[in-house]
This record gives C-alpha cells, sequence and structure tokens, in this order.
C-alpha cells in the first residue's frame, strides 16, 4: 500500500474512532468543581478505562494498516510489536498510579497531575514512533516487486 491509501484509510479508520467516541456518555473533560476526591477518583479512573478500551478498538485497524505498509517498504509487520507496548504505557503509569498526582487547588477543588515521571517517559516514547512516521508516512515503497508481492504502484 503506498503512502496516500494508507494516509486516507488512517484517517477514515481516525473518523470512525472520533464517532464512537463521541457517543460514549463518561465525560472525558473532568469537571472543575469537584470537592469530593471519592467521585473525583471515580470519574478520574473511568476515563482512563474508556479510553484505553478505545484504544483497543482502534489497535486492530491500525495494526493491519501498518502491516500493509511495511509490506510496500519490503519490511516484516512485526515491526508494530515494539510499538503496541509503547502505546499503552499512560494506561500501565495510570494502573501502577505512577502517571497521575492528584492536588487540591486553592478553592478546595480536587485535579490531576500528570507527574514528572509520566512526564519524562511519554518524551522518551515519542522518538521510536517519530522514526514510525518517518518510516510509514515519508519515505516511498521499494520500487518493483518485493518479497511480499508486486509493487502496487506498477502499470499492468
Amino acid at each position: 500500500m503506498n503512502r496516500k491509501p494508507f494516509l486516507w484509510r488512517g484517517l477514515g479508520i481516525w473518523a470512525v474512532l472520533f464517532v464512537i467516541r463521541a457517543f460514549i456518555p463518561v465525560p472525558f473533560i473532568l469537571p472543575q468543581n469537584i470537592t469530593d476526591m471519592a467521585a473525583f477518583s471515580i470519574i478520574y479512573h473511568d476515563k482512563v478505562l474508556l479510553n484505553f478500551v478505545y484504544g483497543a478498538l482502534g489497535i486492530p485497524l491500525f495494526l493491519g494498516l501498518n502491516v500493509q505498509r511495511f509490506h510496500d517498504r519490503n519490511m516484516s509487520g512485526w515491526w508494530n510489536v515494539p510499538f503496541l507496548g509503547l502505546g499503552f504505557n499512560q494506561f500501565f503509569l495510570e494502573y501502577l498510579g505512577l502517571a497521575t498526582k492528584f492536588v487540591v487547588d486553592q478553592s478546595g477543588n480536587y485535579a490531576a497531575e500528570n507527574t514528572r515521571f509520566s512526564e519524562v517517559v511519554s518524551l522518551v516514547v515519542l522518538l521510536p514512533h517519530l522514526w514510525l512516521l518517518i518510516e510509514l508516512f515519508f519515505r516511498k515503497g521499494t520500487s518493483g516487486p518485493n518479497r511480499f508481492g508486486p509493487d502496487p504502484l506498477a502499470v499492468k
């Protein structure tokens, strides 16, 4: 699959996932005036869980798309594997309690703030994803047939 269909199909998947997410009834922006820690915690953790479910819906779709593009680049689809764990790093940090600290602001409302550790991990995870972006979006596919089949752009 060359770059143009890869881009359009990817945008289509994002659009479908956006519509699905729009109909999930839990607020994804935390209310600003919660003074009860239990209520805040429940809403926050529901948000984290639904983000995980939302991500899990998109993974098979994007894996298939990425495999096709890697094959166009004459690379194995197994190059997706390192990015599976990297994509869920924030969820795992949330689950372990390392990503967010809860604070009380001056008016007595609870808020969630990212920890320094979470910010550093997010920056470190960004670097391999930049390689993935360059590899899949900006580099041309191999000319002619490769080990995964004929060139999709070849004139028949």
